[in-house]
């Protein structure tokens, strides 16, 4: 689903010049916008892409499961050494 932010939505100009931007972003990211008006600003290889238009027939996304309390201890270890 698309979105259109109210703050944007009452300056045509400006919704504009933000979804050229948001689509430079999408881009180089090589990621969908979730903007409306950005399809038309992005590069034709990546809408073509199927990362960004996956088949109809691909199989729906899924969440991974939390790991358990002693396990995220050890990540979080692993982490605050990492940012030392």
């Amino acid at each position: 689903m698309a979105i259109r932010y109210f703050f944007l939505s009452s300056d045509p100009l400006r919704l504009r010049c933000c979804q050229t931007h948001i689509a430079a972003v999408s881009n180089h990211t090589r990621s969908a916008a979730g903007v409306e008006g950005v399809t038309d600003l992005l590069d034709a290889e990546l809408i073509a892409s199927p990362e960004y238009a996956p088949p109809a027939d691909a199989p729906q996304g899924t969440f991974v499961a939390v790991c358990d309390q002693k396990t995220q201890a050890v990540y979080d270890a692993i982490w605050a050494r990492l940012k030392k």
